[in-house]
């Protein structure tokens, strides 16, 4: 039987998956508590800075578990990379 994404996502989010392997699709719109985000081929040019901090963005959001980790994994570091850790890093302060 094939799920639909919607299906899928409300599954992982009742824990019935400890991992969410997916396209950059999600980078708006969800909120998981415990959330842990690995993006792959992070130097790739489609992830420039604001894509790279909404994707990150994802972790952290609830009031109860605001903290996570975002690892970028590439060959080499970009200047989007180091851009967007700034901004967030900005932004944590902020809060």
């Amino acid at each position: 039987e094939r799920k639909s994404s919607k299906k899928i996502i409300e599954m992982f989010k009742n824990n019935h998956f400890h991992y969410l392997v997916t396209t950059s699709i999600l980078e708006r719109g969800i909120t998981i508590k415990s959330l842990q985000v690995i993006i792959y081929h992070a130097d790739n040019f489609i992830f420039d800075e604001a894509t790279l901090e909404q994707i990150s963005g994802r972790v952290g959001r609830k009031k109860d578990d605001p903290t996570g980790d975002i690892i970028f994994l590439c060959e080499s570091e970009t200047n989007s990379m180091h851009n967007a850790i700034k901004s967030i890093q900005k932004h944590n302060e902020n809060m």
